[in-house]
């Protein structure tokens, strides 16, 4: 075993044979994600979403930036803009509305972490990064 490369013993055959060390993560400088969305109603429940890129077109099309497969949420439903200090959501029109913790919103709204947001009967929990 070296300091780079870890050996992992799995008699399933599952995990991979080696696994990555800390010089081999450290490498690149990855991108962090923005926030992560964590569905907790509906169809996708359990699902978490993962904000790599802003603005993030968030909606039931396949087509958009972060899918959630729910027949409540509209195929362009809203859209995440901002930065590494702010995230702000806007709603684009859609038919069932959005909520953040509860109260109907109307225009842009900036997210907090810790903000349950509702998009037609789908509530996620926004985790911020950063």
């Amino acid at each position: 075993m070296t300091d780079d490369v870890a050996d992992v013993q799995d008699a399933t055959g599952v995990l991979p044979e080696t696994r990555l060390g800390l010089a081999d993560l450290l490498a690149g400088e990855p991108e962090l994600p923005y926030a992560f969305l964590v569905v907790l109603t509906g169809p996708a429940r359990g699902t978490t979403l993962v904000v790599t890129t802003l603005p993030s077109e968030l909606g039931r099309s396949t087509e958009a930036d972060l899918v959630v497969p729910d027949d409540t949420v509209s195929r362009r439903h809203a859209v995440l803009r901002g930065d590494r200090t702010s995230l702000v959501l806007e709603d684009l029109g859609s038919s069932n509305g959005t909520s953040i913790n509860g109260n109907a919103m109307a225009g842009e709204l900036s997210l907090l972490d810790g903000d349950l947001v509702t998009f037609g009967s789908a509530t996620v929990l926004v985790k911020r990064v950063g």
